[in-house]
């Protein structure tokens, strides 16, 4: 454990200052979507907290399958929202779109993740008025 290579925020924690830690350990977890037994490996936390700079009480929730599925999902959120900010005007009465997009942020919920409530309602009405 390199606490040195850790982000500036991980530094300001009490896991930098106070911890005697001096590795890392697995730590086991359960997918919060399919609810399969993982484990947030030692050398997988090394890399997540020294590397990518997480935070360092960042835990994992979701099983490698499923991480590449909300980041999927993610990926086709961003398309949409560009595809929605450059023709916002035609896009409104694009009901298969609207379906579409809805679809996606309605299933990103179901995998622990923050629910766009407010983008979901106006999806939800702008659609339904095709009905």
């Amino acid at each position: 454990m390199n606490k040195e290579k850790w982000s500036n925020s991980s530094k300001r924690s009490f896991a930098y200052s106070q911890s005697t830690d001096t590795q890392y350990e697995d730590f086991g977890y359960f997918c919060v979507k399919c609810k399969c037994h993982c484990v947030f490996s030692a050398e997988d936390q090394k890399i997540e907290y020294e590397e990518n700079q997480r935070f360092i009480w960042h835990k994992k929730t979701l099983c490698a399958n499923c991480q590449l599925q909300i980041d999927a999902l993610r990926e086709k959120d961003r398309q949409f929202q560009k595809r929605w900010t450059m023709n916002r005007k035609i896009l409104k009465t694009d009901r298969q779109f609207l379906c579409d997009w809805l679809a996606i942020l309605e299933d990103i919920p179901t995998y622990g993740k923050k629910s766009h409530s407010d983008l979901i309602a106006t999806l939800r009405k702008l659609s339904y008025g095709f009905v």
